[in-house]
């Protein structure tokens, strides 16, 4: 969209301060501007107007008719565009009218304290402008339960995806699968306008089927071109207060070739638990079956800290308003830290949302985080994008943030090729090619010989000629899994007592019991650093 056709109001009692916000936005480029003296003068003109704004930057704390006022009634017009909101209180007060507005589903551009900045304002106009066109000219109408049906029926949505990586070694982890829908009249319609909608008509079951059917065939797709990692899939909990979600979920699975470990189910309570009894009942299973569940938005929700301490989590997704600008703004830092804290102490994986530029990036990986996820990494991307991303990703960008793991350094060992082996072979088993190449190479470079096996029946192929001083086993792989890997070998009398390194993603009490008594002689969790590896493999030759 051109700057000069972008429609802006601004709310504000204080003339000096609409002048202001005037002047400044001219000087940005924008031209199409009406001031507006407070609350209720907004909401008139509003509802006079047979086309809204774009963007209405809204003063908070106004005499008669408050910002928040204003925003009631906006809901009550259906109002289309998004908010800057403006105050001179205190920045914990703007967030807590921001968390409003997002409950109303009324998008939200960001906030300005005054004095009002010309930088931020910015900033801040510029994230309108990189925004998808269709988004900015959606229509005002609201789409209605049957047309969000029909468009179910008629395959009118569709999977967009976007990639999380890890912050130890920058390798692809997962793809969050977030859906989009593209309305024959009205263009291009986001989640925020039709997720309620679905959760409010018991559509939400057909539409989350949809979904997950779509990604699991697209996954194979994939899989066939070379690109193996998990999908990251959100559930609502009416998804969940149905008894059949668990059989379901495993028999889309099976057809597809999948294993649970494929799946990564992060879970939105967006509203409370109705039928908890049910709810507990799905997700226990799911746990039971190999699912990693994530709670998603950490920190948001009706009562996280009540899910993580009900609910058999593994890992959970920070909301990136604790995560963007932490390391210039010391109360999101403590947020965060305060979430890393816990996240330590009950042994959960972290991902980090909202990861927007390279200032967030390092903040991230100074603070041991475990993966990251944001625009800075990538927006999401079609399903036909990906494989391009990819490539550019392991390549130029990722050296570029992690010089010392130049993945072209890094060669495959083949048998009787080994380099100043002092400590003997090791075999690594392990389906994900990059995590295959870096073990190999801290591994030669502490003095073994490393020979690498994709796969389970890779590597018993291999182990027919070789006897390994040691085994590395990853735990999640396709076919025979690490663990039924690791109790075939323990049944023989040849590998019996070779000590052996099982490595996991899942890092919970019952997978590392699961592991010991399958014979595992240690136990490493993903992501890992190389000081790490290197301890847990003088642990297990010890």
């Amino acid at each position: 969209m051109n700057k000069k056709h972008v429609k802006i109001m601004t709310v504000d009692d204080d003339e000096f301060m609409r002048r202001l916000i005037s002047r400044l936005l001219n000087k940005l480029g924008y031209v199409m501007i009406k001031e507006v003296t407070g609350g209720q003068e907004a909401v008139d003109v509003l509802r006079a107007l047979k086309t809204p704004p774009d963007v209405l930057i809204l003063d908070l704390k106004m005499p008669d008719m408050d910002g928040i006022e204003v925003v009631r009634h906006l809901v009550e017009l259906g109002f289309v565009g998004q908010l800057i909101l403006l105050s001179g209180e205190d920045e914990r007060l703007l967030r807590t009218a921001q968390n409003l507005v997002h409950a109303h589903n009324i998008p939200v551009l960001g906030y300005l304290t005054k004095p009002v900045d010309d930088r931020e304002l910015g900033l801040l106009m510029d994230k309108l402008l990189n925004q998808a066109p269709a988004r900015l000219a959606r229509n005002s109408q609201s789409v209605t339960a049957e047309e969000l049906r029909d468009a179910i029926v008629r395959n009118e949505l569709f999977n967009e995806y976007q990639p999380v990586v890890s912050l130890v070694n920058g390798e692809l982890a997962s793809l969050e699968v977030l859906v989009r829908w593209q309305h024959p009249d009205k263009g291009r319609v986001m989640p925020d306008q039709f997720i309620y909608l679905a959760e409010e008509q018991g559509l939400i079951d057909d539409l989350t089927r949809w979904v997950i059917g779509e990604a699991l065939q697209q996954s194979l797709r994939w899989q066939k071109a070379g690109i193996h990692c998990a999908l990251s899939v959100n559930l609502s909990m009416e998804n969940l207060e149905q008894l059949s979600f668990t059989d379901w979920l495993l028999k889309a699975l099976e057809d597809a070739d999948l294993k649970p470990w494929d799946l990564i189910l992060e879970i939105t309570e967006s509203r409370p638990m109705r039928r908890p009894e049910i709810v507990l009942d799905n997700l226990t299973r799911l746990r039971l079956k190999g699912f990693k569940l994530a709670v998603d938005d950490f920190g948001t929700g009706h009562a996280s800290l009540a899910q993580i301490r009900d609910i058999p989590f593994d890992q959970f997704k920070l909301d990136r308003s604790f995560v963007h600008a932490a390391g210039k703004e010391r109360r999101i830092r403590v947020m965060f830290e305060s979430a890393m804290g816990l996240a330590k102490e009950l042994g959960l994986e972290i991902t980090a949302e909202g990861v927007e530029d390279e200032e967030d990036w390092h903040f991230l990986r100074q603070h041991d985080c475990h993966k990251a996820q944001g625009y800075f990494i990538a927006r999401p991307l079609g399903a036909d994008k990906v494989g391009d991303w990819l490539s550019q990703w392991r390549g130029e960008t990722r050296e570029q943030l992690f010089p010392h793991l130049n993945a072209s350094a890094i060669q495959e060992s083949t048998p009787g090729k080994a380099r100043s082996a002092t400590k003997g072979p090791v075999l690594i088993v392990e389906d994900n090619d990059f995590q295959r190449k870096v073990q190999a190479r801290i591994m030669r470079e502490e003095g073994f010989e490393p020979h690498l096996a994709a796969s389970a029946q890779e590597a018993l192929a291999v182990l027919k000629e070789l006897r390994p001083s040691l085994i590395l086993i990853d735990i999640e792989m396709p076919g025979m899994n690490g663990l039924d890997l690791l109790r075939r070998l323990r049944g023989t009398r040849v590998f019996a007592r070779t000590p052996v390194l099982v490595i996991s993603g899942v890092n919970t009490k019952t997978v590392v019991q699961d592991s010991m008594s399958a014979g595992a002689t240690s136990f490493m969790v993903k992501p890992y650093n190389r000081e790490t590896l290197i301890e847990r493999v003088n642990r297990a030759l010890s």
